[in-house]
């Protein structure tokens, strides 16, 4: 006898595994390849400042990469919540993940944006239940 999870149950679990994705991409960035004569955490500091200065014109996309993995995990506890299995919250979760599903393919990457929309697939099926 086959059983299938619960939709919000996998949606957070999807929308955990973008978050922990987008966190990777944070860990390579600030640490795989520290600056010549630096140590990690110093090359770490010199990158996240020119990161999020003014000089840097990908700036915004880099504060949407930083914030999407807090949105993801929020989202995630949302749908763990008691108020998810209502139609009216469940709806406000599809939408909010579309959004942030939307902004990431605006801002960062179609193939990144993949995996935050991918929960929109969950979520979808969690209004239908409600």
């Amino acid at each position: 006898m086959s059983r299938t999870p619960r939709s919000e149950i996998m949606a957070a679990v999807f929308l955990c595994v973008a978050a922990f994705l987008f966190g990777g991409i944070w860990y390579i960035y600030l640490f795989v390849v520290p600056l010549p004569g630096e140590t990690a955490l110093e090359s770490a500091r010199h990158t996240l400042q020119f990161t999020f200065s003014s000089e840097n014109e990908l700036r915004d996309a880099y504060f949407w990469i930083a914030a999407l993995p807090a949105a993801c995990i929020a989202l995630a506890i949302a749908y763990l919540s008691k108020a998810a299995k209502s139609k009216r919250v469940a709806i406000f979760l599809l939408a909010a993940t579309l959004v942030l599903a939307i902004t990431t393919l605006v801002l960062v990457d179609p193939a990144l944006a993949v995996f935050v929309a991918l929960p929109a697939i969950w979520g979808y099926k969690s209004v239908r239940g409600a």
